[in-house]
This record gives C-alpha cells, structure tokens and sequence, in this order.
C-alpha cells in the first residue's frame, strides 16, 4: 500500500508533455522492494499528454528512472 503521497511540482516536457513530480512511502513485502525492506520511499515523474480534454499517463523521458531509498 502507499501512504504519502504529495505532489512536489509540474513542468512542461520537451515533447508537449506536462510532467508532474510525485513522492509517496511504499509498504509492501520485502521480497516485493529494490531494497528488501517492507518500506521504501519514491520519487517518481509521471509524463502527462493530453487526451480528450484531461491527461493520460504516457511514456517516460528516454533514460529516465524513478529514485528510491528504504525508509529509515
């Protein structure tokens, strides 16, 4: 489940895109965590297109990864 979770800004992408920067606490089962730990926190970019009027989840930035750390 994620707990958290904050939206920490928006910008315009280089292809039309709206991109909006997210961070939110995971909890899960270590087996189910890069960290192998039952908490990780995350701080994601969701790259937003247009689509009918509001916004679809498209493809990220070439090279782009999500960051995460195990919660202390």
């Amino acid at each position: 489940s994620d707990t958290d979770e904050s939206l920490r800004g928006l910008s315009a992408g280089s292809g039309g895109e709206v991109v909006a920067r997210v961070t939110f606490t995971s909890h899960q089962e270590p087996a189910e965590s890069p960290t192998g730990t039952n908490c990780d926190r995350w701080a994601i970019s969701l790259y937003l297109v247009p689509e009918s009027g509001g916004y679809q989840i498209g493809k990220p930035a070439s090279g782009y990864h999500a960051s995460y750390a195990y919660c202390s």
